[in-house]
């Protein structure tokens, strides 16, 4: 499978030619997922095999865990739920602790080589033995887009307010919140960022080693007051992982793509949703997974993708 990543060869490479190459590799999936539980279950069957496992969080809001559709996966001693369930809102800290949550169970439970995150609305658009052995190829490496938070055209318009302003989205929503952001804008009272941290962002979705999962939830557990931070900030799940490991000795594996294909505009708050019309340039993106479908909006991608790819 042909696949082009932007990166520094050189740099990557140097890094990595000590690291040990496995004949086979073991792949822990990540789900978050709240709504269609059909497309949880189309992801799994489209990468079940020996050399793969799924971490399922269902938000606490939703009650798709009552799901007949479901039946079918509980039974696999590859499917795991997460037995405790976060209450996700929107653009609040529920998502990074309900990653949080994935990434500890998985870690506790097998010897994975790499972690992929993805949403309960992913499809896989290679086939899964394609996957597993790019991931062979390129061991070591991790894979999670990010940028800065001078970025032009993210959301908000100075998207450098999501960390320099409190954000209470989990105590208020979103509209509440905003206009307490308004007032400290007003006031010019700005937060102190993290001491000798230098802030990232991207997007929420990745796929790591296993040693960067591990550096996480170490760092994590040693650094309380960096959670506390992020609890109070607009949308921390597309920053906090990345400034983890960008400040990390694992940021010379980082190749700043995240392996998945997504449609949207700059400036708009959620990506698209991949349709049928989407098709050629799904196939032809040069990537592993996408998002987001939706099978109440256009059922027969999804049937298109998987009759594809399995």
């Amino acid at each position: 499978m042909e696949f082009v990543l932007d990166y520094d060869v050189k740099t990557c490479d140097k890094k990595l030619n000590n690291l040990k190459k496995k004949n086979n590799i073991k792949v822990a999936f990540l789900i978050l997922a709240h709504k269609n539980p059909s497309q949880i279950v189309d992801f799994i069957n489209a990468l079940d095999c020996e050399q793969t496992a799924f971490f399922i969080h269902i938000d606490k809001k939703s009650n798709i865990i009552d799901d007949s559709c479901l039946n079918q996966i509980k039974d696999k001693k590859n499917v795991i739920f997460t037995q405790k369930r976060e209450r996700i809102t929107w653009g609040g800290y529920g998502d990074v602790a309900a990653t949080l949550l994935l990434l500890e169970e998985a870690l506790e439970r097998d010897e994975f080589d790499y972690i992929s995150l993805h949403s309960g609305q992913d499809l896989p658009i290679s086939n899964k033995y394609e996957i597993l052995e790019f991931l062979k190829q390129n061991q070591g490496r991790e894979f999670i887009k990010f940028f800065s938070h001078k970025i032009q055209g993210w959301w908000p318009p100075k998207p450098m307010d999501r960390i320099n302003y409190y954000w209470f989205i989990e105590e208020l929503g979103l509209e509440k919140s905003w206009k307490i952001y308004e007032m400290q804008k007003k006031a010019k009272d700005k937060r102190k960022f993290l001491k000798d941290i230098k802030p990232f962002a991207g997007w929420q979705w990745w796929t790591i080693t296993k040693e960067c999962g591990e550096y996480i939830i170490d760092y994590v557990d040693k650094n309380e007051s960096y959670c506390d931070f992020y609890k109070y900030t607009l949308l921390p799940d597309e920053g906090f992982f990345q400034t983890i490991i960008l400040n990390s000795y694992l940021k010379h594996r980082v190749v700043n793509d995240n392996l998945r294909y997504t449609e949207g505009k700059s400036g708009e708050m959620h990506p698209h949703i991949l349709t049928k019309k989407c098709f050629n340039k799904i196939i032809n993106s040069n990537k592993l997974f996408a998002r987001k479908f939706d099978i109440n909006v256009d059922k027969e991608i999804i049937e298109m993708i998987l009759n594809r790819i399995m």
